[in-house]
């Protein structure tokens, strides 16, 4: 099991297998999680993707091309 932690210390990941990308960081301290004192680097923006749904078309939700996490409902207004 790896353990990595922003700058703070306010965010923690457990992880055996991937580890975290540029963009799941702290939002607190704006940096990304590393296994290290001197491995943070700034904290990259999400990519967002669209996702609609396969049986009506409709935009369902957003989600980050990199990391593939949940950024925003589709129904909320830009």
């Amino acid at each position: 099991m790896n353990f990595w932690r922003c700058k703070c210390g306010d965010r923690e990941y457990f992880e055996s297998g991937m580890p975290p990308r540029d963009c799941q960081g702290c939002e607190k301290c704006g940096t990304t999680l590393a296994m290290s004192k001197s491995g943070h680097e700034p904290m990259q923006p999400h990519v967002p993707v669209p996702r609609y749904s396969q049986t009506t078309g409709e935009l369902r939700h957003f989600v980050c091309d990199v990391c593939g996490e949940l950024i925003r409902e589709g129904n909320e207004n830009d």
